[in-house]
């Protein structure tokens, strides 16, 4: 299978880049329409949910913990007070650093 999916990432590339072409992602959410959305949410969606949760938690703080550890490690900027401009710059630190880890994995 990954052999395989790994070769086809042109074919993969064409068929996406024609989907946005023929904008298929808006008109098959329009069909769908979301009352289906709403209904497979509430129904199907809350009966697999606990499991789905309690089955992806390892998972999940293995992909996460990478971040946690980034954002634990930078020296960033002094807080500002409450609603000072400044305390963008942390934010955008934080925002690239995780970025760059992400582009690097």
């Amino acid at each position: 299978w990954q052999k395989n999916a790994t070769a086809a990432k042109d074919s993969f590339a064409a068929g996406v880049n024609a989907a946005i072409t023929r904008g298929a992602f808006e008109k098959g959410i329009a069909k769908a329409g979301g009352s289906r959305y709403a209904d497979r949410a509430s129904t199907v969606g809350a009966q697999r949910y606990p499991q789905g949760v309690s089955q992806a938690g390892p998972q999940w703080a293995s992909k996460t913990q990478p971040y946690l550890d980034n954002m634990a490690n930078l020296t960033l900027p002094v807080k500002r007070p409450h609603g000072d401009p400044g305390n963008i710059a942390r934010v955008q630190m934080i925002a690239d650093s995780n970025r760059a880890l992400k582009l690097k994995s």
